[in-house]
């Protein structure tokens, strides 16, 4: 089977970005203006079919999508990102970047082995960001493999083993989001219980648009995975690594992805060797 983006499934992005709150009006004008509604509101988690500015705990503030879909999706996150650039918005290590991804079609089943996937391969995903959005190193994305104690500790093993068996007698959605009482992991499946969708919540805060698109693609290839395939639930350290996981995510072409999601796994391997030689930049 080929390997490719799922353009049918909605997706939506919180950005969170430091800016003078003054230009919040600029950034909504800005979209508006460029054909995408968007508007300055006070807090709240509303859905709705428009983008909205709010206030954000961690960061300052957040520019939140609607449900997005495809191309059309993308084109209208690109005004997003060209808009928060014009009013020259900045970000931190306080400021990360959330995808949800539609999770309406997936069953108890497909919520496991999506958690089975991110705990195998935590370590190669962590590659994939700076260090300040690594293992335990934040409050609000915290590990789904290890406690406080740290990569590779005896205590660490029995924690992610412990985690693995209690999300294997998960019986709801409800029983697997409880194995970790909080929402700040790096999967959060409590948005599924109020937004139908499956949260991603690992990706530093930025306002490239190339980043957050292969960040939004990859997520959307683990759901496609999660609800179609099987996933191992064992852990072994030995196999995290990125050729393994780009293999077991069918994304070469030998393993018929198509070239979307080619340049996908070419811009990550570039990814995590940029990160590596910059010692894993903050």
């Amino acid at each position: 089977m080929e390997t490719k983006f799922n353009e049918s499934r909605t997706f939506g992005v919180e950005i969170e970005f430091l800016v003078n709150a003054r230009n919040n009006d600029s950034v909504a004008n800005w979209m508006t203006a460029h054909g995408v509604e968007c508007q300055v509101q006070n807090y709240n988690h509303r859905d709705q079919k428009i983008w909205k500015i709010v206030t954000d705990s961690s960061a300052g503030y957040e520019l939140v999508s609607p449900p997005l879909k495809g191309e059309e999706g993308f084109n209208q996150l690109k005004v997003a990102c060209d808009a928060l650039k014009a009013a020259r918005c900045k970000v931190d290590r306080n400021c990360g970047l959330h995808v949800h991804q539609d999770a309406h079609d997936l069953n108890v089943q497909s919520f496991k082995r999506l958690y089975f996937l991110y705990i195998r391969y935590e370590g190669t995903i962590d590659s994939m960001m700076p260090k300040s959005r690594r293992g335990n190193n934040n409050q609000y994305c915290g590990s789904m493999r290890y406690n406080y104690h740290g990569y590779g500790s005896t205590s660490g093993t029995q924690f992610v083993v412990s985690k693995i068996n209690q999300i294997k007698k998960a019986k709801t959605v409800a029983d697997i989001d409880s194995v970790y009482c909080s929402r700040y992991k790096k999967l959060n499946a409590q948005s599924y219980i109020r937004h139908g969708t499956i949260e991603f919540r690992q990706h530093a805060g930025t306002v490239e648009f190339e980043k957050i698109r292969n960040w939004v693609i990859l997520t959307n290839l683990m759901v496609e995975k999660a609800k179609t395939s099987r996933v191992k639930s064992s852990f072994n350290e030995n196999f995290d690594n990125y050729d393994s996981f780009k293999a077991m995510m069918n994304m070469t072409a030998a393993k018929g992805a198509d070239e979307q999601v080619q340049k996908v796994a070419a811009y990550y391997e570039a990814r995590i060797k940029e990160l590596k030689s910059e010692g894993g930049a903050a």
